[in-house]
């Protein structure tokens, strides 16, 4: 099992999802990228496409984006969108 780190999904009308994932993948401007516990500090703008929370194994919650940025610590992943749907 790995380890798990904070995130936070968000537009600009509301807090969509927010919790502990085990790794998310999200679709940076330059290619899509996963980010786990312990990734290398970044800042990265987000095309349109498809965010992966995956929380376990097994679960995984999907949600399209419009666009956005995403700031990524080695704890912690913030994910601002300009709007999103689960």
């Amino acid at each position: 099992m790995a380890e798990k780190f904070l995130y936070d999904l968000v537009s600009p009308e509301k807090l969509l999802s927010s919790g502990e994932a085990e790794m998310i993948v999200i679709p940076g401007t330059d290619g899509d990228f996963g980010v786990l516990r312990g990734h290398a500090p970044i800042i990265s703008t987000i095309r349109p496409g498809q965010i992966e929370v995956h929380e376990s194994a097994s679960e995984i919650t999907k949600f399209y984006i419009t666009g956005g940025v995403c700031e990524v610590s080695s704890d912690r992943c913030n994910i601002l969108a300009d709007e999103a749907i689960p």
